[in-house]
C-alpha cells in the first residue's frame, strides 16, 4: 500500500474486535519480522475514497482470533509492508512513550498505538 500510515501495538486483539464489532472492512495479514523472527499480526484498514489505509501491526493476538489472518500473498511485498524494528525496539518504543493497554480515557478499551512509518 503506497499510501500508508503504519501503527505498532503489542497486541491486535482489541481492534480486530472493534473492527468486527462496527462492521469495517479489513484485512489480516501475518508475516516474519525481518529482524528478529517474530510472527507479526497486521490489520489493514482502506479509509474509503482517499486512497489511503490504516495499518496496525503486533506481536500477539488472541489465540480465538490468530486463525483470521492469511499469511503475506507473493503478489504483497514483505520488505515493504515489515515495520523495520525488532519486536523488542517496538515495545521499549511503546513504553517510554507512555503505551497503555487500554485507554480508559476515551473509553475506546483499545491500547495505545506508537507511529512507525508513513508512506
Amino acid at each position: 500500500m503506497a499510501a500508508s500510515t503504519s501503527y505498532y501495538a503489542p497486541d491486535v486483539s482489541a481492534f480486530v474486535m472493534t473492527l468486527e464489532a462496527n462492521g469495517v472492512g479489513h484485512l489480516r495479514r501475518t508475516y516474519r519480522n525481518p529482524i528478529d523472527g517474530t510472527t507479526m499480526y497486521a490489520l489493514v484498514v482502506v479509509l474509503p475514497h482517499a486512497g489511503r489505509a490504516f495499518e496496525v501491526h503486533g506481536a500477539s493476538v488472541d489465540r480465538g482470533l490468530a486463525n483470521g489472518f492469511s499469511p503475506l500473498g507473493a503478489d504483497e511485498c514483505a520488505a515493504a509492508f515489515a515495520l523495520g524494528e525488532s519486536v523488542a525496539t517496538l515495545d521499549a518504543a511503546w513504553r517510554f512513550l507512555g503505551g497503555v493497554d487500554s485507554d480508559d480515557a476515551s473509553a475506546s478499551g483499545l491500547p495505545s498505538m506508537l507511529i512507525v512509518k508513513v508512506h
